[in-house]
């Protein structure tokens, strides 16, 4: 009974953890929305990736090294605040993108919008390494580990 009490105890903690939005959920949501489904896809692999890290320190006992290690876990919480306020400034400072036009308004056409996203998209690679650092660096997810694993 011990077992399903630890494993009922980890999944709620866990639920409640993926539940509550945070820097992934509105990076997958931004990516989504603004360049279509395959790209919020490759992002939130991404972001599996960036999980991926943390699982496998959280495996090898780092966790707990980390646990015990009060200036190493202060120094991951101020690493990760500072991303998350690079990222706010960033969020801030962005400027406006002008909407794109559908209509050709020379031949009055409508332009298709597969070749449009085509040429206008990122590589495969830097939508995947934009959802792993914004996992790697959101300082929610080693304290969730090191809270959860040690």
């Amino acid at each position: 009974m011990e077992f399903w009490h630890g494993f009922l105890l980890i999944t709620s903690v866990h639920l409640l953890a993926a539940a509550s939005p945070g820097p992934d959920f509105v990076l997958v949501s931004r990516e989504t929305l603004t360049k279509g489904r395959r790209t919020g896809l490759i992002c939130s692999l991404g972001i599996t990736l960036g999980l991926a890290v943390h699982i496998i320190y959280s495996v090898l006992g780092l966790a707990a090294v980390i646990a015990h290690s009060q200036p190493l876990l202060t120094a991951i919480k101020w690493l990760g605040g500072a991303y998350l306020i690079y990222l706010g400034c960033q969020g801030i400072g962005a400027k406006p993108k002008q909407p794109v036009d559908l209509v050709d308004q020379s031949a009055n056409q409508t332009i298709d919008k597969q070749s449009l996203t085509t040429s206008q998209s990122e590589s495969t690679f830097t939508i995947l390494r934009r959802g792993f650092f914004c996992n790697v660096f959101n300082p929610k997810a080693p304290v969730y580990f090191v809270a959860i694993f040690t």
